[in-house]
């Protein structure tokens, strides 16, 4: 069953560190960043929005999607920004129509503090974003709902630093696909 994991959390919430050490543990996962993406495109993740880039990023993120789709038994981490659920619905109809048979959200629950310090660890890749920003950042995100209803099988919630074993993504897609949170 072609299976889709789609990180949902604040910035700071664990998401392309959980994807590492999951692909780094099992790597038959594909892992798709779009910060990856970026990154390799333009050396940085800090775009101005005017610019195109972040589009040119989410053409090249969804070919190797397809690509991967193709696949019958493929498991994917798709590490996306999707901070209103207006954003997660139109990824989700994205990757049924690429082939998807099976999406979940790995909701990260994590506190504003913990956010907040990654922020703080990451002084020189933030440009100049100040701390009251990045907690302003995790309260808008924190307002917004996550539900099934966005074109999700499933929502599994996730607080990344209690997770040791990534074997759980490798389960039967019939059986994480279960409705429900």
């Amino acid at each position: 069953m072609r299976t889709v994991f789609l990180t949902i959390g604040p910035q700071g919430a664990g998401k392309s560190t959980f994807c590492k050490k999951a692909v780094t543990q099992h790597p038959s996962i594909i892992w798709i960043s779009r910060d990856e993406i970026l990154t390799r495109l333009f050396g940085t993740v800090w775009l101005n929005p005017y610019t195109g880039g972040h589009q040119l990023a989410f053409e090249c993120m969804w070919r190797i999607v397809q690509k991967h789709l193709r696949k019958p038994d493929a498991v994917l981490l798709l590490d996306c920004w999707n901070g209103f659920g207006s954003d997660r619905a139109l990824i989700c109809r994205e990757l049924r129509l690429r082939g998807a048979e099976c999406i979940i959200g790995l909701h990260f629950v994590i506190s504003e503090k913990a956010c907040v310090k990654w922020r703080a660890l990451k002084e020189l890749d933030t440009k100049g974003i100040s701390a009251d920003e990045y907690a302003h950042d995790y309260r808008l995100f924190q307002a917004q709902p996550i539900e099934v209803e966005q074109g999700f099988d499933s929502i599994i919630r996730i607080q990344p630093a209690l997770v040791s074993d990534y074997s759980f993504l490798l389960g039967s897609g019939e059986q994480l696909c279960l409705p429900g949170c």
